[in-house]
């Protein structure tokens, strides 16, 4: 699963995502002032993980790398 939190004024950046790669749901938490792009199937995932292979330039890239290395097993 991936989970990718906006701010609450990044909702239609957010559907906007979503949109174009057909992955995942968002989802509105009104209350807490953020919206989550939440994406949990295989596909989903794999489609993320290819299209941001080779941009990542903070520490997260070791759990990119992770995944990559899980789906390649």
């Amino acid at each position: 699963m991936i989970l990718i939190v906006f701010k609450k004024a990044d909702l239609p950046l957010a559907e906007f995502l979503q949109s174009i790669t057909n992955c995942g749901c968002v989802l509105i938490k009104a209350d807490r002032g953020y919206v989550l792009w939440q994406i949990h199937d295989f596909i989903g995932v794999y489609t993320i993980v290819t299209l941001i292979n080779g941009y990542m330039r903070t520490p997260k890239i070791e759990a990119l790398k992770r995944t990559i290395d899980w789906f390649n097993e």
